[in-house]
């Protein structure tokens, strides 16, 4: 569960016991007047009562808890409108947590990434998003369980199979490199008709006799 839904869940959580100790306050009233006659209910409602500013008082806790942890949580980082300087200093940190984090964690998993993807887009988003997460995860003393078998299950496989999806490179280069660009048998078609002269140049066959 992400924290945004943990907040709504214990708000939700709080507005229904307030919603419960308002009606049993209701109750009570009611029943004051015969408090001298009908202890017994009475009683009960009290017990009922303490019980749920308990759980009020544990739940608004736990909310308040929360909602003052957010503002430690990493941000996801950008990677529009920003200076050459800037986006330079933002991928060399990218680069690192992905060769020493992600390379060496997950080496199966990083097999389908190209070791140009710096130098996509899609990219820099997907995996800045991811590294942000990975923090929010695993930056702390304690891992919630839950959000370690999210990161599992949804982030790091999703991030990876569309950026697989994306970045269509093969052994021959980076598919944003111009095709001539690209490393490529050379060709000798015209460099000489003396074969000894052809010879000479690496990759062309020499000449019998």
């Amino acid at each position: 569960m992400g924290e945004n839904e943990s907040l709504a869940h214990l708000s939700g959580q709080l507005a229904e016991v307030r919603t419960g100790l308002a009606e049993v306050r209701t109750r009570m009233v009611q029943f004051g007047a015969r408090l001298d006659t009908e202890t017994g209910p009475v009683i009960v409602l009290q017990t009922e009562v303490k019980k749920l500013r308990e759980k009020v008082d544990d739940i608004a806790g736990k909310l308040a808890a929360a909602q003052a942890s957010g503002g430690d949580e990493p941000s996801a980082p950008r990677w529009d409108g920003r200076g050459p300087g800037a986006e330079a200093g933002q991928l060399a940190g990218l680069r690192s947590w992905v060769d020493e984090v992600l390379r060496v964690q997950y080496p199966g998993y990083l097999r389908s990434l190209p070791p140009c993807w710096p130098g996509h887009r899609e990219a820099l988003w997907e995996l800045g998003t991811l590294q942000a997460e990975w923090t929010r995860v695993y930056g702390g003393d304690a891992t919630p369980l839950a959000d370690a078998q999210w990161w599992h299950e949804r982030w790091l496989p999703g991030t990876l199979t569309r950026l697989k999806t994306a970045i269509t490179c093969d052994t021959g280069g980076c598919s944003l490199q111009p095709r001539q660009n690209r490393a490529q048998a050379p060709d000798f078609s015209g460099t000489s008709r003396d074969p000894r002269i052809a010879a000479s140049f690496p990759g062309h066959p020499r000449p019998r006799g």
